[in-house]
């Protein structure tokens, strides 16, 4: 039988010898530095040349010139840097000739922004026996010694004496070169789950100990030096080496869950073997593995005890911890028991004789050592993919037990199977280099091909497959790797299926690795590829006389890495490409005079790379499905040229949350910019790290935001604490926002103080002006306001502003802002909306309750300046008094609802800020007196609002931001802006059916409308999917889609001179591909298949298989009986045809 037992890394390392440190084993090895492991899950994050790929014969592209190089090194790695991103060394060695021992190295250490940081010498005593000399895992600073201005890097020297005992020292040089620390250790793990100011770092060094002549592997767990001169160890665990071997797993996995560190030391309880010396070795009955569970203080928390036992055809069963994910989820907590339990991924690798091969089954336990779910059994291989929003994760398990090959996907936790595929689909052989991809709200599976075909030149077709969830094929993506190509595997993951990768334009892209033939020379040559969806090659890489033969070749941190190998003078180059290739196809150079274009989400992301810069938006783009992180920081111009983003929903646990995350000026005079800018329903949910959210950014820091408009937001505050506002969360330092509006906005931040319609936290010198929030429901804890939550003292003022809709809170809540400060509060009203409390202020006993504002600062300065003037509280306001505020109004009131008056430390003081403010709803309180400068606002009757009689009290009316009222013929004025457009917004962009399905419905709002009676919808293919008669009510319309048959169509949606529109893609006999309206005229005779001005044709029997296929208007069939043929024209439209080969 093959025997497993566990391997550090240096017995990974051992075999190296003074030559042996091929960059393909490096490169892999320490994908993963920090972990104790010998065996991982088969994982699609590199390509090497185990595995290899190819492209179209005499492509005229010749290498591109890299962004960075590292040039005839002798060894070469990855390392975690500092700021955790990839960073890398690279190595040359000095060897005794005579013992072919290294006597010494000197590395370098490279940065993710290829800079080369510092290089450092490794010497090596005369009489060490020295066969590996490696830097490793994580680069720290401040773990080993105190000096801010240094960081550190562990290096690991493998030794050996005369008797060929072996000995692993760990060495720790700073970045001057200066051995830091030496430590007596096999292996290490670096930990690092810090979280902002809350430091977390630990390293765990393991080595082999004996202790009362027992062997035994001891970790010794050490914590930063903190005030001491160097790192002191917390706990120290051992256990006997006998226990470790024949478990395939790490056996020390960390693991933070819900921001706790926890760790999990497993071994056997027995040796696994009885004698595992003789011919035929009898596993030890009544075993156990165990799992011992600690807490970040190292206090044991639990112990779990998982019976070790073959499974039926097995000889030997053998359990291990750590082995099933690489995203450290094998310890979850409730995620598969549905309660507050830890749950555990244990493996039970099955060794069987017919084989002479290992199965895999992965069982989930519980902190009681109960076992609650089998994720799967008996699995050759497996992978997780990407995740999709909406659905359960998923992991793929290829089976190879029986007489067939599948592939199953398993959603995770319900464990579940999604879909099983066989080895043959069709003519499509899959391989194991496979994923998912959004599609809609649904998502497809990606699948390399392993078999090519042939055209009738005899190149070879190389394809990668679209496959749906009921595993029928989508259509194949194919690439012509001319005659000469050997082997085709390209990269399924899904990084490298994002389509702004390589370029920001928005077609797909795909990386794969070629084996190309030379037929002078027999040689057969490596090559790495990129090509389009359309078969079209963007860039290749190949290796020459000095490089050698690539050999590896990844994706990290936005570079594209390339290495080759030099065989015969041992040396290795490593080529680095920053991506994407292209951006802005557009244009633009990013001056005011020459913004740079953006067109696409890939544009978008580019921002990030140059914050600073102008940038013009040249047509709506659809963000479905993509998951948006917020641009960290922005500081140049943005001008949306009136265009829209459309499904904004940003995923990060950065702290700001938006399209960006702060936009930050430099002052007054030089503030960022963003203007003329449109948002159709984003959805924004925050994390626990949030510290402020919005719309378009959680904070704004100087900053002019002008002619922003949001179309039905939704804002998820998800128990936080944090400024939350539909623009941004806090606007400071002369940050302005004018003529911006939200149009339907909900708000849902209960745990949050500070929370407004357009701002949490208006601030030092801010200002609204002409701007309005309708059709608002905002909930907030307090400061809670419908324009801002919270305003500070005498800098921050609203001007001309509008709400309607309903603001709640616990109390301190306003139409206009929940706390104000002593800003000016002008020419601003409130109708329609619902203002609720729910429990007095626990210190003043005041609810703080008022249609303008809840709660004034009260004036202590004595400056008795009139601040909050000329604002109206229209007829349909109304307060809502609930739980423990249901019999508790103090501090409610019609303009302001507490002030100084209201304060039990100021008796008989009495708010002299107030002037010309107006209500036409009841008092609170029938008995309290009202007037223009109370706190209740003058009386006057809905009628009296007339527009002579708002500019008597400063409202000025006209087309611009500082005249923005226009008058209406019923009720108040609106802003100039409002209503100046409809926007038709649909629930879907793109919908993926079967002809299965009964029907699929889509929903539509227009905003900016109140009757879209008129409104249309038409099918592009109405023989493909029908479309009914809507059933319309005020603002939404929702329609039903039939699919008839396979194909595509373009539902369009019109109204108002507005358009929106949604692609369907029905599946069911879809082996044939997508097709399109535009049809080309397909014709067959005498064996040739035509299609006058297709670019390609492909032919399909029944069964699915492809049967041939041309770039050409023309296809010679030898296959007979019904075929279906696909001809896709240059513009990428295509046409289906059912013929009769004869």
């Amino acid at each position: 039988m093959k025997k497993i037992y566990y391997l550090t890394l240096a017995a990974m390392l051992a075999g190296a010898g003074a030559t042996g440190m091929a960059s393909a084993k490096k490169f892999r090895a320490l994908a993963s530095p920090d972990a104790f492991s010998a065996a991982v899950a088969k994982k699609q994050s590199a390509l090497t040349m185990s595995s290899v790929c190819n492209s179209p014969k005499g492509a005229a592209l010749a290498n591109s010139e890299p962004d960075a190089a590292i040039s005839n090194t002798e060894g070469w790695g990855l390392l975690t840097g500092t700021d955790g991103k990839s960073w890398f060394f690279y190595q040359k060695f000095s060897v005794d000739p005579k013992r072919y021992t290294y006597t010494g190295s000197e590395f370098s250490v490279m940065n993710a922004d290829n800079e080369t940081l510092a290089t450092i010498k490794v010497d090596i005593p005369d009489d060490k026996n020295v066969n590996v000399i490696e830097p490793f895992g994580s680069v720290t600073k401040k773990f080993f010694d105190r000096d801010e201005k240094t960081w550190e890097v562990m290096v690991f020297i493998h030794s050996y004496d005369a008797s060929y005992k072996q000995y692993g020292e760990f060495r720790v040089y700073n970045q001057n070169g200066e051995i830091v620390r030496t430590y007596d250790a096999d292996n290490a793990l670096f930990v690092d789950y810090s979280e902002g100011f809350n430091s977390y770092q630990r390293i765990a060094l393991a080595k082999a100990v004996e202790e009362d002549g027992v062997a035994k592997t001891q970790i010794s767990v050490m914590q930063p030096c903190g005030w001491n001169e160097a790192p002191t160890v917390e706990k120290t665990l051992s256990v006997p080496s006998t226990l470790l071997n024949y478990s395939a797993g790490s056996y020390f996995n960390s693991f933070n869950i819900d921001g706790n560190p926890y760790f999990v030391f497993s071994h056997y309880e027995k040796p696994f073997f009885v004698d595992e010396t003789v011919d035929d070795p009898i596993a030890t009955s009544d075993n156990h593995f165990i799992l011992e569970v600690y807490d970040k203080k190292f206090n044991q928390i639990n112990t779990l005890s998982v019976p070790v036992a073959a499974e039926q055809g097995a000889i030997y069963g053998m359990r291990s911890f750590g082995l099933f994910s690489d995203d450290a989820s094998d310890m979850c907590k409730g995620t598969f028991s549905g309660d507050d339990k830890m749950n555990f991924i244990v493996t039970n690798q099955n060794y069987t004789v017919a084989n002479d091969d290992y199965t895999y089954t992965f069982e989930v336990y519980n902190e009681d050592s109960q076992k609650i779910a089998v994720i799967n059994q008996a699995v050759s291989s497996w992978q997780k993919l990407s995740d999709i929003p909406g659905h359960e994760s998923q992991y793929g398990f290829i089976i190879t037990g029986g007489s067939s090959e599948a592939i199953e996907m398993v959603n995770i936790p319900s464990c579940d199977v999604a879909a099983t595929f066989s080895a043959m689909v069709g003519d499509a052989q899959l391989s194991d280099n496979f994923d998912r991809y959004p599609v809609g709200d649904e998502y497809q599976y990606v699948f390399g091909i392993g078999n090519g075909l042939y055209d009738e030149q005899k190149n070879v077709i190389s394809r990668i497959g679209w496959f749906n969830k009921d595993c029928s094929v989508d259509h194949f993506v194919s690439f012509n790797i001319g005659q000469d190509g050997e082997n085709f595997t390209p990269l399924v993951n899904g990084t490298v299926l994002n389509p702004y990768l390589f370029n920001t334009d928005n077609l797909h892209e795909y990386l794969f690795l070629a084996k190309i033939k030379n037929q002078q020379t027999g040689i057969i040559a490596n090559e790495l590829w990129v090509a389009n969806e359309n078969g079209e090659v963007l860039r290749k890489f190949k290796g020459d006389g000095t490089k050698g033969d690539m050999s590896v070749c990844d994706v990290l941190d936005n570079r594209l890495v390339v290495s080759f190998a030099n065989q015969a003078k041992g040396t290795y180059s490593v080529d680095f490409y920053n991506l994407p290739f292209e951006k802005f196809e557009k244009g633009g150079e990013g001056t005011a005079a020459s913004p740079y274009k953006v067109s696409t989400v890939g544009d978008l992301m580019m921002i990030a790379q140059n914050p600073s810069a102008y940038y013009e938006l040249v047509n709506d783009i659809d963000m479905s499905n993509v998951e948006w992180s917020p641009i960290a920081t922005f500081s140049g111009h943005f001008d949306g040229k009136n265009h829209k983003l459309l499904n904004l929903e940003p995923v990060s646990n950065a702290a700001h949350i938006g399209l960006f995350g702060q936009i930050i000026g430099t002052g007054e005079t030089d503030r960022a910019e963003v203007k003329n800018l449109s948002f159709v329903k984003p959805s924004i949910t925050v994390s626990a790290k949030t510290r402020n959210a919005g719309v378009l950014a959680g904070s704004a820091i100087a900053v002019a935001i002008d002619n922003v408009h949001v179309y039905g937001a939704d804002i998820y505050g998800n128990s936080v604490d944090a400024p939350f506002g539909g623009i941004v969360g806090e606007a400071s330092l002369y940050s302005s926002i004018t003529s911006t509006d939200i149009d339907k906005l909900y708000l849902d931040a209960e745990q949050a103080s500070n929370v407004g319609g357009l701002v949490g936290d208006l601030s030092t010198s801010s200002t609204i002006n002409a701007s309005s929030v309708v059709n608002g429901t905002i909930r907030g804890l307090s400061a809670v306001g419908g324009i801002a939550g919270t305003t500070d003292s005498n800098t921050s003022n609203i001007t001309n502003a509008y709400y309607n809709g309903s603001v709640g809170g616990k109390n301190t809540v306003g139409g206009i802002v929940g706390s104000a400060g002593r800003s000016m509060i002008t020419n601003c009203y409130v109708n329609n909306a619902e203002l609720s409390v729910s429990e007095p202020n626990q210190w003043t006993n005041l609810v703080s309750l008022g249609a303008i504002a809840g709660y004034l600062e009260p004036d202590w300065a004595n400056a008795n300046k009139v601040i909050i003037s000329g604002n109206v509280a229209g007829n349909d306001c109304s307060f809502i008094f609930l739980d423990k505020a249901e019999n508790s109004h103090k501090g409610a009131h019609r303009i302001i609802g507490s002030t100084i008056a209201d304060d039990a430390e100021a008796a008989g003081k009495t708010e002299t800020g107030l002037a010309s403010n107006y209500a036409a709803f009841p008092l609170v309180d029938a008995a309290e007196t009202s007037g223009a400068t109370t706190v209740n606002g003058e009386t006057v009757t809905a009628d009296a609002l007339t527009e002579a009689f708002l500019s008597g009290i400063g409202f000025k009316f006209g087309a611009n931001a500082d005249s923005p009222w226009v008058a209406q013929t019923e009720g108040l004025p609106k802003l100039y802006f409002q209503n100046s457009e409809c926007v038709v917004s649909l629930d879907s962009h793109e919908i993926l059916m079967g002809v299965d399905d009964e029907y699929v419905t889509l929903e539509v709002e227009v905003f900016g409308a109140d009757d879209i009676t008129g409104i249309t919808f038409t099918s592009s293919d109405p023989e493909t999917v029908s479309v009914s008669e809507p059933e319309i009510e005020d603002n939404y319309a929702e329609i039903t889609l039939t699919a008839l048959k396979p194909g595509k169509a373009t539902i369009t949606v019109a109204f108002g001179g507005q358009t929106a529109t949604c692609q369907v893609i029905v599946t069911g006999d879809a082996s044939v591909g997508s097709i399109d309206a535009d049809a080309l005229a397909i014709r067959y005779a005498d064996g040739v298949v035509t299609a006058e001005g297709a670019a390609r044709i492909d032919a399909y029997s029944t069964t699915g298989a492809l049967v041939g296929s041309a770039r050409a208007d023309r296809l010679s069939v030898d296959a007979k009986g019904l075929l279906i043929v696909v001809a896709t024209g240059a513009d990428g439209n295509r046409t289906i045809s059912k013929i009769i080969a004869k």
